[in-house]
């Protein structure tokens, strides 16, 4: 997952008008301390690192899968264009979210 933070962090670097967030999901304490050092230590500054707040099944309405450990959401103008669920973000992963990004 940090690998595609950074890919998404350094798109964001590039193109000011594009905004990006990555939602934890679990203990909050336990999480915060981890995506703090996860940000010092990979340089993460255009995307903000967060704990959600709905406990670890996130929001309701999102519909997430709590069994999986990575949903990616691509979403513009209000409205989820594309979704991933990943138990494993591969290279191939982050270039299919990019490429999504990019083609807009």
């Amino acid at each position: 997952m940090v690998g595609l933070i950074k890919r998404v962090d350094e798109m964001l670097s590039d193109n000011k008008g594009m905004k990006a967030f990555v939602v934890a999901l679990g203990d909050q304490a336990a999480f915060e301390e981890k995506l703090a050092k996860i940000a010092e230590e990979n340089g993460i500054t255009n995307v903000p690192l967060t704990v959600a707040v709905d406990g670890s099944n996130g929001p309701k309405r999102y519909k997430l899968d709590k069994d999986t450990k990575t949903t990616v959401l691509y979403y513009s103008k209000k409205t989820v264009k594309k979704a991933w669920a990943l138990d494993e973000v591969t290279e191939a992963d982050i270039e299919a979210v990019v490429k999504a990004v990019e083609a807009g």
